[in-house]
């Protein structure tokens, strides 16, 4: 994973950049969850499902299709949700 410090003029506000490009999905997902405070359970209720039907989520094994617009709404880059898995795309 790639950290790139950043800095503005001013230098009591720096802070790091991850480019979460350079890993896996469900690693970024994970990550990004980390660092917002989120673990699997609390994601599962703040979308409604089970905390297995997240487990699938992360790791691209469950159609993301209903629950993709709660993602978003959490704050989830739209780019980390970009692949499919084949249900998604029968849907």
């Amino acid at each position: 994973m790639m950290l790139d410090q950043c800095s503005s003029s001013d230098e009591s506000e720096d802070y790091l950049v991850l480019d979460l490009t350079q890993i896996s999905k469900e690693k970024a997902l994970k990550t990004w969850l980390v660092y917002h405070g989120i673990s699997g359970k609390q994601l599962a209720k703040r979308l409604g499902v089970s905390p297995s039907t997240v487990t699938r989520l992360l790791k691209g094994t469950q159609p993301i299709g209903r629950v993709r617009d709660k993602l978003l709404r959490l704050g989830l880059p739209k780019e980390l949700l970009a692949y499919e898995c084949q249900e998604d795309i029968a849907e």
